[in-house]
């Protein structure tokens, strides 16, 4: 896509980004047992204020 469109590039590269972030929350949130306190996952999970 990016060769077909190079104005896209820094769209795509954002994108490649958030998705990395949001694999790492998936496998953060995978490993949490089945146990897991709603409160210790709501501290673990809290988007960080920017």
């Amino acid at each position: 896509m990016v060769r077909q469109h190079p104005e896209l590039a820094p769209v795509v590269e954002r994108l490649r980004r958030e998705h990395g972030v949001v694999a790492a929350a998936l496998a953060e949130l995978q490993q949490l047992p089945n146990s897991a306190d709603a409160a210790q996952v709501r501290t673990e999970f809290r988007p960080s204020r920017q």
